[in-house]
Formats: C-alpha cells, sequence, structure tokens
C-alpha cells in the first residue's frame, strides 16, 4: 500500500518526495474571481517552503499556528508549512459560536493566525496573546499570497523527527466541551487508501480530520484535487468532474436527492466515500445503482481520521470497511473499539486525566461499540456513553435504533433517547414538514415496533419543528 511508502518522514520530507516523484503535474486546482487556477505538486512544495521559511524568521518554531480552516489556496499551504519548519498547525473552524471559538484560541494561545478576508472582522473580539502575529491570506502587508508571490527565501532545514507534535486539532464536543489532540507527522502522512483517481474534489473542511486523511491520500496517488467546500461543493462538482471524494453523509444524500430530480450529474464519480458517521443505505443503495462505490470510512480526531479503508471487492454492507495495516484494531471484550498506530495522538493538550483515559498502552479507547467479523470487516453499532440501559437490565444502542428508523424517507433526523425508562425518538421531517409526513413516521414505526424485541420499541415520539443543533464537523449535538 502506498502510505507505506512515506512511513518514518516528516510533514516537510513527504511533500518533497512526492515534488520528486509527480513534479509538474497538477496538484491542486481551485476557482477564484471567476478563473480557475492550478499548480503543480514542486509548485506547491516550494510555496510551502517559502511560507515555512517565513514562519521560522517571525519565530514560531515550536508554536501553535491556528489556521481559520476554510480550504483555500493559502491556508493549505499553511497547514503544510507549520510543520515543516517545526511549528504545530492547529486548523480551526472560525464558524462555531463565538464563546466556543474564543475557548479554543485561549486554550491553544496561538503564536499565529491565518485568516481569510471573511474571518477579520472576528478579529476584535478574538482573545489573541499580544504576541499573536496574523498572516491575511490574500491581502495586506505580510499576506501569505503576497509572501508566495514575493518568491522568498526557500527552508532548506530538514530537522525534527516524525514523532515530533505537527497538528493541533478540536474533537466535534458532540456530548462535551471540545478536547484539543495533539498529533505527531504521522497524522499528517498518508494513512488510508482510496480507489485510484485522477482528480478527486476536496470538500471537507481543514479542521476535519478526515479531510486532511484524504487529503493526503489523494496527494500520495498523484491525484488531482480541486480546493472547494461543502457549500461550493455542487458547483465545483460541475465544471471540475471529479471521480472521487470524501463527504459527510448528509452531503452525499444531498448529491443523490439532486440526482434522482435531473438536478446533479454524478456521471464522472467511481466513488463517493462517506466518513463522520453511518451512510443511509438508501444513499449507498442509489450511488451503486449508478455505478458508483460508495462506502463508510470509520475514525476519529484521535487517530487522524481513518482506521480502515474500503475498496470495490473489498466491502462488506453495513460495515466500516476493513482495518488499515497502518494501525490495529481490536475489539476488546466488553466490545469497545481500540485502536493503536503511529496515526494515533500523543495526548490531549493540557489535559493528563483526559489522556490517561483514553490510552492505555498505546491503545486508544474510542468509545466506540462494535465487532470484526470473521474477514476482518469492522461493524460499528453505538456509543459507550450512549447507551441506554433500561429497568429490565436491557441495554439499547441509540445509534442501531436511528439507523433503522432513518431508512424512512419521511424522517430527515432523528436522536434516539431513554425517557422514564422508555425509548423515544425526536425526529424533524425537514422543511416540507407536515401531518402527511407525521403520519408517514407513525405508520413507519408502528411497522418497527412489530419487527423489533419490546425493548427495542419506540414508546414516544416527539416531532420537532427545527433541525437539531450541529457539531462544527456536522454531527448532531445529543446533549
Amino acid at each position: 500500500m502506498f502510505c507505506h511508502n512515506y512511513e518514518g518522514k516528516t510533514v516537510s520530507g513527504m511533500l518533497e518526495q512526492m515534488a520528486r516523484q509527480y513534479g509538474a503535474q497538477p496538484l491542486f486546482t481551485w476557482k477564484r474571481g471567476g478563473e480557475v487556477r492550478s499548480v503543480s505538486y514542486r509548485h506547491f512544495f516550494q510555496d510551502v517552503q517559502r511560507l515555512a521559511a517565513a514562519f521560522d524568521a517571525a519565530g514560531l518554531r515550536g508554536q501553535p499556528v491556528v489556521i481559520s480552516g476554510r480550504n483555500s489556496y493559502e491556508q493549505t499551504v499553511a497547514l503544510f508549512a507549520a510543520p515543516s519548519m517545526g511549528a504545530v498547525a492547529a486548523p480551526l473552524c472560525f464558524d462555531l459560536a463565538l464563546e466556543d471559538l474564543q475557548d479554543l484560541l485561549r486554550r491553544i494561545s496561538p503564536a499565529a493566525l491565518v485568516c481569510d478576508e471573511m474571518d477579520e472582522e472576528l478579529l476584535p473580539e478574538l482573545p489573541l496573546p499580544e504576541r499573536c502575529r496574523v498572516f491575511p491570506c490574500e491581502e495586506g502587508a505580510g499576506s501569505v499570497a503576497g509572501l508566495l508571490e514575493a518568491g522568498g527565501a526557500l527552508h532548506r532545514e530538514q530537522g525534527g523527527s516524525p514523532e515530533d507534535p505537527a497538528l493541533l486539532l478540536a474533537t466535534s464536543g458532540s456530548t462535551s466541551r471540545s478536547k484539543l489532540v495533539l498529533l505527531s507527522h504521522a497524522g499528517l502522512l498518508p494513512h488510508a487508501e482510496f480507489s485510484a483517481t485522477r482528480r478527486a474534489a476536496h470538500l471537507l473542511p481543514m479542521y476535519h480530520s478526515a479531510s486532511l486523511c484524504a487529503l493526503t491520500a489523494f496527494m500520495a496517488q498523484g491525484s488531482e484535487i480541486c480546493l472547494s467546500s461543502i457549500g461550493r461543493g455542487m458547483e465545483d462538482i460541475a465544471w471540475f468532474r471529479p471521480e472521487n471524494m470524501l463527504v459527510v453523509p448528509s452531503f452525499a444524500a444531498l448529491l443523490a436527492r439532486q440526482s434522482r430530480l435531473g438536478k446533479a450529474d454524478l456521471s464522472c464519480f467511481c466513488a463517493i466515500n462517506t466518513g463522520g458517521a453511518q451512510q443511509e443505505e438508501a444513499t449507498t443503495a442509489y450511488l451503486e445503482g449508478l455505478g458508483i462505490f460508495s462506502g463508510s470510512l470509520y475514525g476519529a480526531t484521535e487517530t487522524a481520521g481513518s482506521v480502515d479503508y474500503a475498496l470495490p471487492g473489498r466491502y462488506r454492507a453495513g460495515s466500516v470497511g476493513v482495518a488499515g495495516p497502518w494501525n490495529e484494531v481490536r475489539v476488546s471484550p466488553q466490545g469497545e473499539i481500540l485502536v493503536k498506530g503511529k496515526n494515533v495522538m500523543l495526548r490531549y493538550l493540557d489535559d493528563p486525566e483526559a489522556t490517561a483515559q483514553a490510552m492505555e498502552d498505546g491503545w486508544y479507547h474510542t468509545g466506540d461499540l462494535g465487532y470484526l467479523d470473521g474477514d476482518g470487516f469492522l461493524f460499528i453499532t453505538g456509543r459507550i456513553k450512549n447507551i441506554i440501559i433500561l429497568s429490565n437490565g436491557e441495554n439499547v444502542s441509540p445509534e442501531a435504533v436511528e439507523n433503522k428508523l432513518s431508512a424512512c424517507p419521511a424522517i430527515a433526523e432523528v436522536v434516539v433517547r431513554g425517557e422514564e425508562d422508555r425509548i423515544a425518538a425526536h425526529i424533524w421531517c425537514g422543511p416540507k414538514d407536515g401531518e402527511a409526513l407525521r403520519a408517514q413516521v407513525e405508520k413507519f414505526i408502528s411497522r418497527y415496533n412489530r419487527t423489533v424485541p419490546s425493548y427495542h420499541a419506540v414508546r414516544r415520539v416527539e416531532f420537532r419543528d427545527a433541525p437539531f443543533e450541529k457539531t462544527h464537523s456536522g454531527k448532531i449535538k445529543r446533549g
């Protein structure tokens, strides 16, 4: 597997090897102001080294460099430039609630901030240290674009170790305060496998661990990658015509719906993979009916993204693929999924207690329940923290019930909880909510209840008038 080609390298060493291997081949392509722009593997490596030299001159070695995570070319250069000169790249979601963003910045205490123009109006409200150097992306003195256009000196030092801190990511915080996950250079090295791809779309934001995992995996293949976003995804898919991408299940479902309506042409795709949550079976079936492979991948921020892979002919319906050889995966006697490997985090930032709870003898305790079948396929059944324990002693995984209920076309979003010793389903039927859709849901749940053990039956249904609140990675907040 190609991931072994970069084993033991630093981020800078990885990029240098890619530049030698792929040279003038196009790496990143994007649209700005209606104009299509593109850079090669060699050009990108040189831009990373130029910005790394500027970061080094600014005294950022060993310090966190926050990036506002907009997937622009300049921010992508910064993402790789920071660890290339010995700093730590910390891409953050700047669309968080202000108090959550402020909390993360206080805890990180960045020495530098790379931000997009749309984020600059936030600067007066951010608790940035006095020493923090602000690098605008495109305009102004000392902007990243200006530094790159000036063609300054290249950073030549290749010091540092692959085990050094290189990447800082915030967990989604779906049930509690976000943790800050510190990863080594291995967190940015290729450690996933996708179908052979000439052109890929990069839509997930760079603060999403699955996004970085897919990005470097496609780079290792020599793919041309369109820098985009979920918001621009439909438009960029139309002109770039990618063959592959990794997205969250909700976007894959949107593509399927638009395709059914004749509003999206998906004929360019050979694969659309999803991560962050289990994909609905109906979406998978529709895409595969178009000849598009669609596998769900599994991972965590603490594992720098995917711990498994899924390829045509190496996938089993309902699973999240096969554990990748870049890490070890086992299931504890209690049914918890454990992961060990160089891609696993170094620690939680400034939180030794949480680190000790999550790590044991090098094994990361994911908190997820699941099992490996006889052929090595991994299946996820729920979260330990979410398990509903009924008075009769039965344990119910809310995710298992939610997956069954999601098969109802009238249900847009659902969260299952234990309430007064009963299973309750909280449901949003989408923007076209009405009596007809709610009646369809109730009929579906009635049929469901007749097919499951009594303790799995949904005894209360609560309809919502609005969608659930989401984390920055698109997951429903369960609290």
